[in-house]
């Protein structure tokens, strides 16, 4: 899996796993999961959040993680698509576009 992809899925499971509230890392793990059938590793999980923060789509407060008002907009971009792996991708595009 390239960085990009990794980080989009990242970044797909905390959006849904924080839909309501902030979420700890084994919330996004169990998530991230449930979209790709597999648990990210600890490095991907922290690669991942740190490159999101850096960037401000996620905040952290107390371990816990939320999007912020930029990363709820580029998600709910994306979640217009139909299907998880068309979200995923509109997702991964817009981690490669970011920087």
């Amino acid at each position: 899996m390239t960085e990009e992809q990794t980080i989009s899925w990242i970044l797909m499971a905390l959006a849904i796993a924080s839909s309501h509230e902030a979420v700890d890392r084994k919330a996004i793990s169990m998530v991230a999961d449930s979209i790709n059938h597999a648990v990210p590793t600890s490095q991907e999980l922290e690669l991942s959040i740190k490159w999101l923060l850096h960037r401000n789509l996620i905040t952290e407060e107390n371990k816990k993680y939320v999007l912020t008002h930029s990363g709820k907009s580029e998600c709910d971009k994306a979640f217009k698509k139909s299907g998880r792996f068309a979200i995923w991708k509109q997702l991964e595009k817009v981690i490669k576009n970011y920087d």
